[in-house]
């Protein structure tokens, strides 16, 4: 697993990519192929943050000095930093260098993730639920 810091610099590397292809007018499907490297980057930033090891590796039990006000600075600062991404984007669709693709392009990006996000949770949902069954009926088999 990558620690916040880093997948936050993949972020705003890739995030600074969509914005020099938009301001020298790259075609759109470049443009969109780096929104989702960009999305990609910051759902890892985002899965970092909600990770919480319950048993830390002995290797990073030696090497991570980190004091738990460090890691809350480094926590706040990536999602104050995703914020600000999340608000430039939104200024680009609205304002911006995407602005051909107006409102509506971007609240149907949003309406696109909110449905994806939706049905990931289902998949997993569900898979948990089938995992948890087949170990369940067979042990009331064998009470």
């Amino acid at each position: 697993m990558i620690d916040p810091i880093t997948a936050l610099a993949t972020a705003n590397a890739v995030f600074q990519g969509i914005k020099t292809a938009v301001n020298y007018g790259k075609e759109a499907q470049e443009v969109f192929s780096q929104l989702g490297k960009w999305a990609s980057a910051v759902e890892d930033v985002k899965f970092c943050l909600t990770q919480e090891e319950s048993k830390p590796s002995i290797f990073k039990k030696i090497t991570y000095t980190k004091s738990s006000t460090a890691e809350a600075f480094d926590e706040l600062a990536a999602r104050q930093r995703i914020k600000e991404m999340e608000k430039e984007l939104k200024h680009m669709f609205y304002w911006g260098s995407l602005h051909h693709l107006g409102a509506d392009g971007y609240k149907q990006l949003i309406q696109i993730r909110r449905s994806i996000q939706r049905n990931v949770k289902h998949r997993y949902t569900n898979k948990y639920a089938n995992v948890k069954n087949s170990f369940t009926i067979p042990l009331c088999y064998l009470l």
